[in-house]
Parts: C-alpha cells; structure tokens; sequence
C-alpha cells in the first residue's frame, strides 16, 4: 500500500547538500546538483502522497475521492507543490506515527427475526 512508503531520514542530508551545491558557480557541480535535487525532490514528493494516503485512509476517505485527488496533483502545478513539504517534514514529526490507523469498523451483526 501506497500510504506506507517511507524514505530514511538520512536521506534529507544529501538534499540539503544538494540545494547548497547548486550555489557554487562551476557548471558542471551546479548541473550534477540539479539533477540530485530533482531525484531526491521526486522521491520527497512520493514520501509526500504517501502521508496524504495516510491520512485519506484514517479518515476512510472515498476512493473515487483518493482517486481525484492524485489526478488533481498531477495535472495541477500549484497542487502538486504541497506533497514534498509533507515528506521533507516527515523526518522531524513523523506524521504517520503521530497519528496512526484507527482501528477497522467492524461489521454490525445482522440479527435473524
């Protein structure tokens, strides 16, 4: 399941490295940096949509809902920048651990009459 897809924290090291490389003015150690901040922001941004599942699945969100809403992040440049912060905070509050599943509804007992 989508909703349990997690990074190392360690991982939100070489970002920042990353992001400040891109700062040195040699190209080709600016141009290696991009494409490391590209890489570790893709990865950051499915860590991010796995949060958002979480919490779908915790609040037992529609699927066709769930369903919208990753077309939503995909088609929509200014949607699709929220998934990444989730995932790159995710190191610090633990989002998934902080508010875990509820417990599946059990089903109502059918009496005979």
């Amino acid at each position: 399941p989508l909703h349990r897809f997690s990074l190392p924290d360690s991982l939100v090291w070489p970002l920042i490295a990353a992001l400040g490389t891109l700062l040195f003015p040699a190209s080709n150690l600016r141009t290696a940096a991009l494409n490391a901040t590209v890489v570790l922001l893709f990865l950051f941004l499915l860590q991010g949509i796995s949060i958002v599942f979480h919490f779908f699945q915790r609040w037992r969100t529609a699927r066709t809902v769930r369903i919208i809403f990753l077309i939503a992040i995909l088609l929509q440049p200014l949607i699709l920048a929220t998934p990444p912060p989730a995932g790159l905070l995710d190191f610090r509050f633990k989002f998934r651990e902080r508010w875990p599943l509820s417990p599946p509804i059990a089903p109502e007992e059918k009496t005979s009459a």
